[in-house]
């Protein structure tokens, strides 16, 4: 398989040309004009000097900014995860797992989980955890994939029964469905509703610090924890089904299915949400209920456009959450509207509140998701336009709007920290922002590799249906995404192995991942 890859890059405007050094006086002298002429050349070559030393490092601080990356676009992938800086791991649509290094345009993979049939990722600092369809959790220690994140990484694969640890889960009864990582632990959600949490890591000061594992109030930071080990999360109540999990840094949000949110873990800087007006908590080990503000909702008919369901109640309930670094985002839908909220630390703008601010413990509203509408034709008024997910990196989030259309593609939405260029910004500033905003959209031509990805080949038009996913909006200069469709093979995608292993035909939809100053935007399998 030979996963796509294109990068956008961030034009930085050109050096501009100092003034010509034309203010020399007049001398009879033609010996001093002579001198003059020579220091004058002297003086050009140590400007054109200066311009190429300033043009070479223009040109290496545009590389900075090359960290929007095109993923996967002509083979759909089952997950992506940003493992460090220009690293993906990614699962292919066999279910192996490939290490893919991006360095200098090239992209070396690496096959390091083979025939496991790996459905999803999660990425702490000490591991990258896989689980199966199975229900079945494996982590490898990233202290033996070093060799595979080298941009020299050959294709071929490591060997299992080196490198993979079953975790240990004590529940025959449980079958795990998903999992979030955190920089030291992992989340896992089971198909009954129920909650576990592992560490990662066997340093006493990364293990459960801030009780990220949700141990309870007996268990602290000192607690003997099994490293790749599942613990039931304790306080939680015993009746509800956990349907949502989330993780940042080291704190965690779930959602029931009844709406009802909980936090525990470091609450550092008020990513628990609290709203204490005193002195808050540092951290908790037990589950912490949410209070989200009341909606009052003057029910105009019976039809209900919410696409999640949300109840004919005057009480918003959360339909979606997302978190990333120490910050949390909740989607809370009404008949009506649909409201985002935000918490935690905003220094770098992630918040998407128009602020930059450090600390806070109190849900904040984003103002730019929030209550949009749009005229639907199918029910002839005004309804409001959904959120479809929120993606969350440790300093920016990416949202996508519910809003498919024949003619048009998702609008995308970023906001946050844009040091390194992660937010590919439509309006070409190279500033963070505290507002979301949208992103630049992508040509339509395509870049494919050579077998290892050495090098790169313009394509005049792609003629895989996956390819043609990609595209902006039509004149609007802005980034949309398609999906989720269902896809069938083109004459030259029908030879390739992975449609073969689905069977011929697909469902796909474009996603994200936000790493540290990276954004992976892929074809993904649903």
């Amino acid at each position: 398989m030979r996963p796509l890859l294109r990068r956008l890059f961030s034009t930085a405007p050109r050096p501009t040309q100092p003034a010509a050094l034309t203010a020399f006086p007049r001398r009879r002298s033609v010996a001093f004009g002579a001198a003059a002429g020579v220091t004058l050349l002297c003086v050009g070559a140590a400007a054109a000097l200066r311009l190429d030393a300033e043009k070479e490092k223009q040109e290496k601080e545009n590389k900075k900014h090359e960290t929007l990356v095109v993923f996967a676009r002509d083979a759909p992938l089952r997950d992506a995860r940003v493992v460090a800086d220009k690293q993906v791991a990614a699962v292919d649509a066999r279910g192996d797992v490939r290490l893919h290094c991006l360095d200098n345009g090239a992209a070396a993979q690496t096959l390091v989980v083979a025939n496991k049939d790996v459905c999803q990722l999660a990425v702490t600092r000490d591991a990258i955890v896989a689980l199966t369809r199975s229900g079945r959790v494996l982590s490898i220690d990233r202290e033996n994939l070093k060799h595979a994140l080298s941009p020299d990484a050959s294709v071929k694969p490591t060997s299992d029964h080196e490198i993979l640890d079953s975790v240990v889960f004590d529940s025959t009864a449980e079958r795990i469905t998903a999992i979030s990582a955190g920089d030291h632990h992992i989340l896992a959600l089971s198909k009954s509703g129920k909650v576990y949490s592992m560490s990662t890591s066997t340093t006493p000061d990364t293990t459960n610090k801030f009780c990220q594992l949700g141990l309870g109030e007996d268990a602290t930071a000192t607690t003997t924890v099994v490293k790749n080990k599942l613990y039931p999360v304790v306080g939680l109540p015993p009746l509800i089904k956990v349907t949502q999990i989330a993780t940042g840094a080291a704190f965690n949000v779930v959602c029931a299915a009844d709406g009802s949110v909980f936090t525990w873990g470091s609450n550092r800087y008020g990513q628990l949400a609290t709203g204490n007006k005193g002195k808050d908590i540092a951290f908790s080990a037990s589950p912490l209920k949410i209070s989200f503000p009341k909606l009052d909702v003057s029910m105009v008919d019976g039809s209900d456009f919410n696409h999640r369901g949300a109840a004919d109640s005057t009480t918003t309930t959360c339909a979606f959450i997302a978190a990333g670094g120490d910050s949390a985002f909740f989607v809370l839908d009404s008949i009506e509207s649909t409201r985002v909220y935000s918490v935690g630390m905003g220094q770098w703008g992630q918040l998407g509140n128009g602020n930059f601010l450090h600390v806070t413990n109190t849900l904040i509203k984003v103002p730019a998701l929030t209550g949009l509408t749009e005229y639907s034709e199918k029910l002839n008024k005004v309804v409001p336009i959904r959120i479809a997910s929120i993606t969350a990196g440790p300093t920016h989030a990416i949202a996508i709007l519910h809003n498919p259309d024949p003619n048009f593609g998702r609008d995308v939405y970023v906001w946050g920290s844009n040091d390194k260029g992660q937010l590919c910004r439509a309006d070409g500033k190279k500033g963070n922002s505290a507002t979301p905003i949208w992103m630049a959209p992508i040509a339509s031509s395509s870049v494919t590799q050579n077998e290892g990805g050495a090098s790169q080949t313009e394509l005049k038009e792609a003629d895989s249906s996956l390819a043609n996913l990609l595209w902006d909006a039509k004149g609007a200069d802005r980034l949309q995404v398609d999906g989720p469709k269902t896809l069938k093979p083109s004459s030259s995608d029908a030879k390739t192995s992975w449609w073969w292993w689905w069977g011929g035909g697909v469902r796909v939809e474009q996603a994200f991942a936000c790493g540290q100053g990276l954004t992976v935007l892929y074809t993904k399998l649903v």
